[in-house]
Order: structure tokens, then C-alpha cells, then sequence
């Protein structure tokens, strides 16, 4: 994972970026996260958090550790990107073809366009 852009912003110190393992590799019920940030926005979070979560899964903490390293050696988030982009260009290809202006995404998988604009024979 790379840094964003934040700290060139000035954003370092007031910016927590949160992962979710479950979403990142398609493991629904995993419930283990990540946090990127400041050392003191970091400490004041995990304060807050051993008084908000009382379960600990241990198990899949190490799981979700290992499947880290395991995606950096193997590249598997360059992989994961490019299918996203190839997708996502797909979906855009078709939104064109029927008159959809979308926006296009740069750093999520959400496309937006305007509905009000689409005008179809069948309707």
C-alpha cells in the first residue's frame, strides 16, 4: 500500500486512512481492519477502541497479516487494480454507447452519470 497524497497537503496530522481485510480480499465476516496515520490521531484511536470493541480475533488478525504479505509478494492489489480499471472502463464503454455521460472514477470503483439525460426507444 502506498501513502497517499496527504502529507504533501499538510493532511498527515489530521487525516486516518481505515482498511477493511474482509473488503480488500472478498473475505465477508472477517471483521479485521487497519488504520494508517499519525502516530497521535493512531494512539488517541486505539483509546478509544479498547473501550468500543470487547472481542479480539486473533485468529484472523494473524490471517489478514499474512494475506498482506502475501498480496505485496505476489502483487496481487497491482492485479486487483487492473481488472477494476478493465471493468470499469467495460461499464463505461456501455454507458457511452447508450448516451450516458459517466464521471469518470480515479480512485474508487464508483460510477456516477446523470439519468435525466437518458432518452431510450423502449421507454
Amino acid at each position: 500500500m502506498r501513502l497517499f497524497y496527504f502529507n504533501s497537503l499538510g493532511l498527515w496530522e489530521r487525516t486516518i486512512t481505515v482498511g477493511s481485510i474482509g473488503k480488500m480480499f472478498g473475505v465477508t465476516g472477517w471483521r479485521v481492519g487497519f488504520l494508517i496515520g499519525h502516530p497521535d490521531l493512531i494512539r488517541n484511536t486505539l483509546l478509544a477502541h479498547a473501550r468500543i470493541v470487547f472481542c479480539a480475533n486473533a485468529p484472523f488478525q494473524e490471517a489478514a497479516a499474512t494475506s498482506l504479505e502475501i498480496a505485496k509478494q505476489t502483487g496481487f492489489f497491482e492485479k486487483q487494480r487492473s481488472e477494476y480499471i478493465k471493468k470499469r472502463d467495460l461499464l463505461l464503454s456501455v454507458f457511452d454507447e447508450i448516451g450516458l455521460n459517466a464521471t469518470v472514477p480515479q480512485v474508487c470503483i464508483i460510477l456516477s452519470t446523470v439519468l435525466l439525460t437518458l432518452t431510450l426507444s423502449f421507454f
